[in-house]
């Protein structure tokens, strides 16, 4: 697992104490930054599943967010996309929705990112762990850099892990240093009180609580620091995203698309090389906003409009509906007034679970307008 900033806090004292910037009036701006008493809104404030006092700790992975604040502004600007995918997730498996602030002190929310370890994507799975959670890792395919498949993958292996060990601080600890060194914690001390336990575990993983702590804060209060997203080319941010089956070369859909092989290749990096390959289960592919419709034409999808549609004596109509996080065919199809069979059929569904951002091709009644004359 990699940290998130790695300058000495005493480094950090010492830039303040004599950079030119901070002086004067402008010390006084960033008294803040270096005081638990004085830090508004104050730490307490944050909702978390965390228990315990760690004030002080948080406050030196605080002063390095807010010291490198450029690096900060990235990633909330990087956060606008990524937190709804996984609360999406995160809902489906019943999980707390402050577990998304993990892949903030993993990865900086850059799913391309790898480890000196060998962990790698936005939730830094070792290929050990990614395997074990169903992820693919070849030649041709690292899934652990999907956000798709990495974010589902994350969320199964904390539901596991609550239920083997019942609390969220271990469960952290688990996803740091690996569930057999906690549980040989555990052991030596003789207790699952966390407090207790965190003693015998490595460094990296006693301070992982406070990093989490300081990303959920930041992240949570970044106006009140005056930190603003800054966000990535347009081309890279409005995207769409496709679930696809059969194989495809990107250096094609590049010729189709009119998008550049470097955009493609940045917006969908758990892909070696420009092929694509065929999936049962299905892959993601992620397109430029601009060129989804251009995609869907060189590449139709087969009709799905379901035979009691074609054969119904009624008038229906057609409407797209894009997935929200936490959508289930379950949920949707008692919001539109059909069932789950008939989404599947017209959207020729392989998998029945949903994607976020998915779009939907959902059909309903035309309703008839009667006269409000009485005879």
């Amino acid at each position: 697992m990699r940290n998130l900033w790695t300058t000495p806090t005493l480094c950090l004292l010492l830039l303040v104490a004599f950079s030119p910037s901070l002086t004067g009036a402008n010390k006084s701006a960033t008294a803040s930054f270096f005081s638990v008493e004085d830090l508004t809104p104050p730490l307490s404030n944050i909702r978390t599943i965390i228990q315990g006092d760690y004030d002080d700790e948080v406050m030196g992975y605080l002063r390095g967010y807010l010291l490198n604040s450029y690096d900060t502004q990235k990633i909330l600007g990087t956060a606008e996309f990524y937190f709804p995918l996984f609360e999406h997730y995160l809902k489906l498996y019943k999980l707390p929705p402050e577990l998304k602030f993990i892949p903030v002190i993993e990865s900086r929310l850059r799913p391309y990112a790898s480890s000196t370890v060998g962990a790698a994507g936005l939730w830094q799975f070792t290929s050990t762990t990614a395997k074990y959670q169903g992820l693919q890792i070849n030649s041709k395919i690292d899934e652990r850099k999907d956000a798709y498949k990495s974010t589902r993958a994350a969320a199964k292996y904390f539901a596991y892990l609550y239920e083997r060990f019942g609390a969220w601080d271990l469960v952290m600890a688990a996803y740091n240093c690996g569930e057999r060194r906690l549980s040989k914690a555990i052991e030596a001390a003789c207790s699952k009180d966390f407090e207790e336990v965190r003693k015998y575990l490595p460094l990296e993983t006693q301070r992982y609580i406070p990093k989490f702590l300081a990303a959920q804060y930041i992240c949570t209060y970044n106006l009140e620091h005056q930190l603003y997203p800054v966000y990535s080319d347009a081309e890279l941010r409005n995207t769409k995203t496709i679930r696809v089956f059969d194989a495809y070369n990107f250096n094609e859909i590049a010729e189709e698309t009119g998008v550049s092989l470097f955009t493609l290749k940045t917006l969908n990096p758990a892909y070696n090389g420009c092929h694509l390959p065929a999936s049962k289960k299905g892959n993601f592919i992620v397109l430029p906003h601009r060129a989804y419709q251009t995609f869907l034409e060189s590449h139709p999808r087969e009709p799905g409009l379901s035979a009691m549609v074609q054969v119904s004596k009624k008038s229906y109509s057609m409407t797209t509906w894009t997935v929200q996080s936490g959508s289930t065919l379950e949920k949707l199809a008692t919001l539109c007034g059909c069932s789950k069979a008939d989404i599947i059929r017209w959207n020729n569904l392989k998998t029945g679970e949903l994607f976020y951002l998915q779009e939907l091709i959902i059909y309903y009644p035309t309703p008839t307008v009667s006269s409000g004359f009485r005879a």
